[in-house]
């Protein structure tokens, strides 16, 4: 039987480039879109399933920080994708996913969706952008050149969306 050890240089900072914290991050606004397509649920049951995923991921992570053994587990299951920052406060899991379901239960369809391709895309292009090339701070972990890339994604998307 595998044990999982969380060790403390198998998580990323912020800072850092963490590629596939950012994979992670794309596949999963391509998956929600995809299912969400294929199944051809309505926008309704989508925020209902999203929202009741987001729940569970709360209370996952709410047991993870209160039972050390527990977060042990799953730090080492989900070193790839997680941050240092994390390890000891809420992982972005479910807040990517309340903000999905939310998309859908309180906008149209067509927004939602945008919605979701701007987080799906334009979250990690930011990051990357920012980490590689950032110089100028407009915020502590925030530059003025990821945010003007996040905005160039944004701006492609919603340009490719309206044609």
């Amino acid at each position: 039987m595998a044990t999982y050890e969380y060790q403390k240089d198998k998580l990323q900072h912020r800072n850092s480039l963490h590629l596939t914290r950012k994979v992670w991050h794309v596949a999963g606004g391509l998956t929600i879109l995809s299912i969400y397509n294929v199944a051809g649920i309505q926008r309704a049951e989508a925020a209902i399933i999203l929202l009741t995923i987001s729940l569970i991921v709360f209370m996952a992570d709410f047991a993870r920080l209160k039972f050390p053994n527990f977060n042990k587990l799953a730090l080492g299951l989900l070193s790839p994708f997680m941050r240092e920052e994390e390890k000891n406060s809420f992982s972005g899991m479910p807040f990517y996913a309340l903000g999905t379901g939310l998309s859908f239960l309180f906008f149209s369809e067509k927004i939602a969706i945008l919605s979701i391709l701007f987080l799906t895309f334009s979250d990690p292009i930011s990051s990357l952008v920012g980490v590689t090339m950032g110089k100028n701070k407009i915020l502590p972990n925030k530059s003025f050149e990821g945010s003007m890339a996040g905005a160039f994604v944004c701006f492609f998307i919603s340009f490719a969306g309206l044609s």
